[in-house]
């Protein structure tokens, strides 16, 4: 039996490279990826809740990009535990913005990934020494999603 399949679905949504998966980090204060203080969310009551998962899931590196079921089952397991928590904010599920499909044409990690998400997000690599996004490039990310948002709430410049 695959070891993602038997670890409980939440875990599934990110591999845990050794650390944390996201889902995990979701409750916590502090996003160590090691552990720490229990984020209480009932002191925040966010109108939208973004989740940019799957980057660790559609790694190359670390094995088969992961089957549509238990991916997309587990996933929606974590957006219950998101809507429990904020009933009323709307969420968006997009893929991480390091992904993309030019390491390996034969895996289209990209391709897939987005097959299983709903709104898309464009490349943003990082730099040299860090191949996360950077600040610069989380900006350019929250103006890429901001018609979708904008559309989906009703919000409007000045208004939020």
């Amino acid at each position: 039996m695959d070891d993602d399949l038997a670890r409980p679905p939440v875990e599934i949504i990110e591999r845990e490279c050794g650390h944390l998966s996201g889902s995990q980090l979701f409750d916590l204060a502090v996003a160590d990826e090691f552990g720490g203080p229990p984020w209480d969310h009932s002191t925040f009551i966010p109108d939208v809740v973004f989740v940019s998962l799957g980057t660790n899931d559609f790694n190359l590196a670390i094995g088969p990009l992961p089957e549509r079921e238990p991916w997309v089952s587990a996933y929606v397991t974590f957006v219950h535990t998101i809507r429990s928590r904020y009933a009323e904010a709307h969420v968006f599920l997009t893929e991480g913005g390091i992904v993309s499909d030019s390491d390996d044409p034969k895996r289209p990690r990209k391709t897939v990934l987005r097959e299983y998400l709903v709104v898309a997000s464009q490349y943003y690599p990082g730099d040299p020494s860090n191949a996360h996004p950077t600040g610069e490039q989380h900006a350019a990310m929250a103006r890429d999603f901001e018609p979708v948002v904008r559309e989906v709430t009703g919000w409007t410049a000045g208004t939020e």
